[in-house]
């Protein structure tokens, strides 16, 4: 059998190098909890330089190129290292200092495996050497050998409450300070939906559901675009299903508000192409990241995330569209889509807590969300396609219900019946056609809340003009009547 890899991340160690470089507190953080033979040697200058920043420590100098290339100098190792022009290569690479703890735990966590391999290694040539004797003690021996070690890999500390406080008043302080005290989080572009989930929160997985067609990638790009206007923070968006291009021609259609499919076909009068090429001035100057790998595997999401974070510290948010068309490694083995869907939410909601911003997800419902639909017009978390631990996963969720979806019919209102915010919905749709406006194949288009860790449960409709893949909301009046009924 061929011999595998020694374990190591290179990119995690330089991370953790440059970070100490860069940052005073990574450095501090760093230093106390790592050693040198916790560096795989699959770059000898890593350890070496980490010896050297040791040393700094010891000696309570600063380290940065100058004073590491100085140490280096006196070890005698700076040809070795190939300082200073490595150390400036690691300072440059360094990644956002706030994420240090987290690549030295990749580093710390392949420092173990090593040792657990090699105890391995230790194991089998003592049995293969014929020196057991007594097989339960040997068993016993050499899981508590094992266990010992793997006890080393990283589960976290624990935090005291005074740390926790500080921290909780300091954001607590920042609130305060918003012009918007309804919005905690990432702006979703629709006030209503602000009120009730305070924007995408930090550290959560929020998933957006609904039938295929329904309008959810439509909803996602207007709500990525609002996330990147406003914030004036880059977003990032994986669409497994649709090319960028794809994504950027909707885009053109809702901010120019010309149909998606004249776009398409290129049926563009002059006025068109002055709209189009003002919209394309404006989406260009979005922050706005797409990468439209098909059917893509969760590690590869998590990898390229983890890498535009590191280019772009201030990376506010992270769409997925959509979760059911996510793969997972075929080295993972997991045969049962139900266990790589729970895979995959868990490590979408644990890149969630390490970046420190809000995914969003788009899913599927299942079949049976017709039938609900068809008796109350309300889908539920138990309509969740293919695995309940989207539920148990998700932070938030929200699903999209559209009547013209399952009854393309307008509703016919019996005299003397009350109106419902449905129909006055309609009728505000109805009003911009009697206007002379284009209202786009209009559609109404409710969000109900089924699941809100950070915020309330709730419901609040949107205008979507499928046409331009525009949504928007409706007049005030009626979203209080919605709240009334």
């Amino acid at each position: 059998m061929a011999k595998l890899p020694i374990p190591g991340n290179l990119e995690a160690e330089k991370a953790v190098l440059g970070s100490i470089i860069s940052n005073q507190q990574a450095a501090n953080m760093a230093m106390s909890s790592m050693s040198e033979d916790m560096f795989s040697g699959l770059d000898p200058r890593n350890p070496l330089v980490f010896r050297a920043m040791r040393m700094l420590v010891e000696s309570k100098q600063p380290i940065d190129p100058m004073t590491l290339h100085g140490q280096l100098v006196t070890m005698q190792l700076a040809e070795t290292v190939g300082s200073p022009e490595y150390l400036l290569e690691l300072a440059d690479a360094s990644l956002n200092p706030a994420n240090v703890e987290f690549y030295v735990s990749i580093v710390r966590d392949n420092a173990v495996l090593r040792d657990f391999l090699k105890e391995i290694d230790k194991i089998e040539n003592e049995y293969v050497s014929g020196k057991v004797e007594d097989i339960s003690a040997f068993l016993m021996g050499a899981t508590e050998l094992l266990a010992k070690i793997a006890s080393r890999r990283s589960v976290g500390n624990f935090r005291s409450a005074y740390e926790v406080s500080k921290e909780v008043s300091l954001q607590l302080s920042q609130y305060r300070n918003y012009s918007n005290r309804r919005l905690t989080g990432v702006d979703t572009g629709f006030q209503r939906l602000n009120d009730l989930t305070h924007g995408w929160q930090n550290d959560s997985l929020n998933i957006i559901a609904a039938r295929p067609s329904v309008g959810k990638t439509a909803l996602a790009i207007n709500m990525i675009y609002s996330a990147a206007t406003r914030t004036k923070k880059p977003v990032a968006f994986f669409s497994g299903e649709q090319s960028a291009r794809e994504m950027v021609q909707r885009l053109i259609a809702a901010e120019a508000i010309i149909s998606y499919e004249d776009i398409q076909l290129g049926r563009l009068n002059e006025e068109d192409n002055r709209k189009v090429l003002s919209a394309l001035k404006n989406i260009a100057q979005a922050q706005i990241y797409f990468d439209d790998t098909p059917n893509p595997q969760v590690s590869d999401i998590v990898a390229k995330a983890q890498k535009l974070k590191s280019s772009h510290p201030d990376l506010c948010a992270i769409f997925v569209d959509h979760l059911n068309i996510i793969q997972t490694s075929a080295t993972q083995k997991i045969d049962s889509r139900p266990l790589q869907l729970a895979y995959i939410t868990s490590t979408l909601k644990e890149l969630a807590r390490n970046l420190h911003l809000p995914v969003i997800a788009l899913a599927q419902l299942n079949r049976d969300a017709d039938k609900a639909a068809a008796e109350n017009g309300a889908p539920t978390l138990a309509n969740l396609k293919e695995s309940s631990a989207i539920e148990q996963d998700a932070d938030l969720v929200i699903m999209m219900y559209r009547p013209d979806y399952y009854d393309p019919k307008p509703t016919t209102k019996q005299p003397g019946a009350p109106s419902t915010f449905q129909e006055k919905a309609e009728a505000q749709v109805a009003e911009v056609k009697a206007h002379g406006k284009d209202a786009g194949d209009s559609s109404v288009v409710t969000l109900k809340i089924r699941k809100a860790r950070n915020g309330r449960l709730g419901d609040t409709t949107l205008h979507f003009e499928k046409a331009y893949m525009r949504f928007s909301e409706f007049s005030n009046d009626a979203q209080q009547e919605l709240e009334e009924m």
